[in-house]
């Protein structure tokens, strides 16, 4: 089954950025969730910066600010 497919992909995937492809519907339905958005498909999944990396990158501008 397709959603249980993208729920095990998502589950995997805490601490990443993911961009998700989603349909929009009318309205909500029970059989759907309750909800009038249903991701449909999983467009990318990539690693976030480690902190560190991230810290580095911004030190720069934040002591040009000030």
């Amino acid at each position: 089954m397709l959603g249980k497919k993208i729920a095990e992909q998502l589950m995997t995937s805490g601490g990443k950025n993911v961009q998700l492809h989603y349909k929009e519907y009318f309205g909500a339905l029970p059989w759907r969730g309750y909800t009038k958005f249903i991701v449909d498909s999983i467009v990318m999944i990539e690693e976030q910066p480690r902190h560190q990396e991230l810290e580095e990158e911004l030190t720069p501008y934040i002591l040009e600010s000030m």
